[in-house]
């Protein structure tokens, strides 16, 4: 089975010339020598027989491997050894980790915790990091936790707090010893499974903690007036600069900003954004990555059907419009991005042209994929 989806060295060597006319001040990419070099993505589906699925592709198009999961899947993380992991939507409790042979194992929470979607491997590969609801904690306070798995024997080894409530996506830093961690600040229990039930006074903040004693290092929180913008997915660059993504949980008539940066040492900053934009967005921002260089990120709305672009600094660049987009991954060359939807279309977008192009379309002849939330480059 294949999909159409190709990005060639033509391609990629072309938007490199253009790249060199408009963003003169950049400078040459390093891919240029490696271009014949595939790169792969990972994302989640519902497939065209409404099974939950995990796909595998590399950018030519081919299908190396695909996974039927039990669930709908959500986030995913590499491991530095090969393997793969991919967690369940909240309020789910699987769990799936993938070795490089492409075996798969299907793990559970324990009973009395369920999985926030998003997780992170140590820099060894022997540990995973999940973020996980200790729902029935009478301390509410206490429900978001960091669980540790044992990856080798597939088991939970232990846990420490996220420092927050309604911990969502987790991300390691370059020192390889600093989790950040963003959390929602919405309290949730697999009772009522969409229900949020601490609007009126959630709290959510962006935490810095140490992952091999769990010892909270710093922690960024959101001015008074917006504690109802739940801060949900991230992105890190080398260099420790986290891009947010968030969503709004107040009046729906209130336009707030929903993108911001903020590093250890740099203080949040809200993107520069069009007034337009900022209501374009439907309060709702899905995903957020930087491209290869660090130097540009990009950020979707599903509820808006768009993905805006931005400078590392915050500086706005362009947009795109795509149905129902969500998943964003970096290409293999800077300043571009892969793009897909839940309407099963994969475009790759060039910054430096703010132009795209269509690398699958869904037609009669090619097999129904209604691409998830996220998308891990590998």
């Amino acid at each position: 089975m294949v999909i159409n989806v190709k990005l060639s060295r033509r391609i990629l060597l072309k938007s490199a010339a253009a790249q060199a006319l408009l963003l003169p001040a950049l400078s040459a990419p390093a891919w240029a020598a490696q271009a014949d070099i595939l790169q792969n993505y990972l994302l989640c589906a519902k497939n065209a027989e409404g099974e939950y699925v995990a796909v595998k592709i590399t950018e030519d198009g081919q299908i190396k491997q695909q996974f039927t999961l039990a669930d709908r899947g959500h986030g995913h993380a590499k491991s530095p050894t090969g393997g793969l992991a991919i967690f369940a939507r909240r309020p789910n409790n699987q769990l799936y980790l993938i070795d490089e042979t492409g075996k798969m194992r299907l793990l559970y929470a324990p009973e009395d915790r369920h999985f926030f979607g998003h997780g992170v491997f140590s820099p060894d590969g022997k540990l995973l990091y999940t973020s996980e609801n200790d729902f029935d904690n009478e301390d509410y306070e206490a429900t978001g936790v960091i669980g540790i798995w044992d990856v080798k024997h597939g088991k939970k080894i232990g846990e420490f707090s996220s420092a927050g409530i309604g911990v969502h996506q987790i991300m390691l830093m370059a020192d390889g010893e600093t989790l950040v961690i963003a959390n929602g600040g919405i309290l949730t229990h697999p009772d009522h499974p969409r229900q949020k039930l601490n609007l009126a006074d959630m709290q959510p903040n962006l935490a810095f903690v140490n992952r091999k004693n769990g010892q909270l290092i710093s922690k960024v929180n959101l001015p008074a007036e917006l504690h109802q913008l739940s801060i949900r997915h991230i992105d890190i660059t080398t260099r420790g600069l986290a891009a947010i993504a968030m969503q709004y949980q107040g009046g729906l008539a209130e336009d707030v900003p929903l993108i911001a940066t903020v590093g250890q040492t740099q203080p949040l900053k809200f993107v520069q954004a069009p007034q337009n934009l900022i209501k374009r967005h439907k309060q709702y921002v899905g995903s957020i990555c930087f491209d290869k260089s660090g130097k540009f990120f990009a950020a979707s709305s599903p509820r808006g059907n768009i993905v805006s672009f931005y400078t590392k600094t915050g500086q706005f660049l362009s947009l795109y419009a795509m149905n129902d987009v969500c998943a964003v991954a970096a290409a293999p060359a800077p300043y571009q991005f892969i793009l897909a939807s839940g309407m099963g279309e994969i475009d790759l977008y060039d910054l430096g042209q703010k132009t795209a192009i269509s690398l699958h379309t869904q037609s009669a002849k090619t097999e129904l994929y209604q691409w998830d939330n996220h998308m891990l480059a590998l």
